[in-house]
């Protein structure tokens, strides 16, 4: 049982100031969060087990948790100032933005799990005060010049710098009170299906618990005081050019790079510390021949609880480059359209592997794992974001290499209006791995990418075309619109997962589709303006 309350207070100011050629902006906000959580396994344990052996030994793997609660509290200010600067046909806009974010833990009360009390134990977590805190400029500069002076065609740069928003719960990472487990080995002598305390065996480690510790007010984790706001440097450069009345062109080229990452790895523990633990062998359907090692960590550099530290990824970078371009009808003579062209390149680099990388061992995704290890962990590999949250696991999102979009809408007589969009895209992701168990202390089974890159396999390029149709009714002062929408016009089946796991056989073995995009949809709707 999860639940969780998270009031939100804002107070936010913004002005504006005009005088000559300067229109000056200025804003101020204030924003508090609180997170106040709880999570509850019933009967203390999830227990896993193999069907086979349960049957003849009772045999599981027992994972204790120790009741969940989490009191956390973020504060956010900002402030900014800007100039607009106009010079003829030349316009300059200057800004600075600060940002103080903080987060803290409030004193919390937990609860020791019922059935090995001794090991996860209750106390009460003292509180920690401003236990992050990030203050960060954010320098903005821009400008859009007219290259003639009937002012059709422009050309437009941007540089700003952005920094990433704290999250309001963090603030709990390095205090006692963090989410905690022990695993056991046990076997259920009644075959209830669940643990109980006299069927518990064999001990095999906790997390975020100190096992010689365990009623210790400290945490097993830490936050580096050197920990710094993750950042997005972005550069612009664009150009608009007005075709004729009410259509024109536009291009733009748009380069980020994000560095400063924060990650979560084992305290002590570097890329140094694995060894190899095996090799990932064999030839399978869509990936052909394999050949990837598998490492493990040395069980000596464990810390206790495997206690993490929330740091700065050193040695680590992300270099993003997009192009798009678009032609545009603007709505007159009752109708519009816009044609668009993208394409997009997201990748990650290491200056440093040794400090940018725990784990050698490649993996999909973040497969849940929010200590953000890295996936390919190849200097130049593509970024890939894995779909989490609604049973939407096993979805590699990877930047399309080109995407088309082209809409437009009509008004037709009588007050009827008529839309279409429609979208193609390059397939998503097809990172093919093997779950292999390993040796490994704090990580005993893993994902380990068989694909060179994310990116080498994708799936079937996909296209989705929409409709609409509507009409205003207007009785005196209210307006009433009737809409039907049509969403995958022609009922495409575009792909959006396979099974990626080359262990995997049966009918839903390697390779096979899993999720294809939801079927032709109508949707009524009204809407009803006074």
């Amino acid at each position: 049982d999860y639940a969780t309350d998270r009031p939100a207070t804002t107070i936010m100011a913004d002005g504006n100031y005009f005088r000559g050629r300067h229109e000056v902006k200025f804003g101020f906000s204030s924003r508090r969060f609180k997170v106040d959580s709880t999570l509850v396994w019933p009967g203390g344990a999830l227990n896993i087990h193999d069907a086979e052996s349960y049957a003849d030994t009772g045999a599981m793997l027992s994972i204790l948790f120790r009741p969940f609660e989490s009191h956390t509290d973020g504060h956010y200010l900002g402030a900014y100032i800007g100039d607009t600067i106009t010079w003829d046909r030349l316009t300059v806009n200057l800004a600075l933005r600060w940002d103080r974010q903080s987060t803290s833990s409030l004193e919390t009360v937990i609860q020791g799990n019922e059935l090995v009390p001794d090991v996860l134990a209750g106390f009460t977590a003292p509180p920690l005060d401003n236990a992050i805190t990030f203050n960060t400029p954010g320098p903005r500069l821009g400008f859009t010049y007219a290259l003639n002076e009937s002012r059709k065609t422009q050309v437009r740069g941007s540089y700003a710098m952005f920094a990433s928003q704290l999250n309001a719960g963090d603030g709990g990472f390095a205090t006692a009170a963090t989410y905690a487990y022990a695993y056991y080995l046990a076997s259920d002598a009644n075959r209830n299906g669940t643990a109980e305390a006299n069927e518990l065996s064999t001990f095999l480690g906790t997390v975020a618990v100190d096992p010689d510790d365990p009623t210790s007010t400290s945490s097993v984790n830490r936050i580096s005081p050197d920990l710094k706001s993750p950042k997005t440097h972005e550069l612009v450069l664009g150009l608009d050019h007005e075709l004729f009345r009410n259509f024109g062109v536009s291009a733009s080229a748009t380069y980020r790079r994000f560095n400063d990452f924060t990650w979560k790895p084992l305290i002590g523990v570097t890329s140094a510390d694995y060894h190899v633990d095996g090799v990932v062998t064999g030839t399978f359907p869509g990936v052909g021949t394999v050949n990837q090692r598998v490492y493990a960590l040395d069980p000596a550099p464990l810390p206790p609880g495997g206690g993490r530290e929330y740091a700065t990824r050193e040695g680590y970078y992300q270099r993003y480059w997009g192009f798009e371009a678009q032609a545009v009808k603007r709505m007159s003579d009752r109708w519009m359209a816009r044609l668009a062209f993208s394409t997009n390149d997201h990748r990650e680099y290491f200056t440093d592997a040794s400090t940018a990388i725990e784990d050698p061992t490649p993996n999909p995704g973040a497969n849940g794992n929010t200590n953000f290890t890295g996936y390919a962990k190849r200097d130049g590999a593509l970024v890939v974001t894995e779909g989490t949250g609604s049973g939407k696991a096993d979805v590699y999102l990877v930047q399309p290499r080109y995407q088309f979009v082209a809409n437009g809408a009509f008004e037709a007589p009588y007050g009827i209006n008529v839309g279409l969009n429609l979208v193609t895209r390059q397939g998503y992701g097809m990172p093919f791995y093997a779950l292999t168990d390993t040796s490994d202390p704090a990580n005993p089974q893993k994902e380990v990418l068989v694909a060179n890159d994310v990116g080498d396999f994708r799936l079937p390029a996909g296209t989705s075309l929409d409709f609409r149709i509507g009409k205003a009714f207007t009785f005196g002062g209210t307006r009433l619109n009737l809409d039907f929408d049509l969403f995958n016009l022609t009922n495409q089946g575009t792909e959006l997962r396979r099974q990626y796991d080359v262990t995997r056989t049966g009918d839903t073995g390697v390779n096979q589709v899993l999720e294809i995009m939801n079927p032709r949809i109508l949707r009524v709707g009204l809407r009803l303006n006074f």
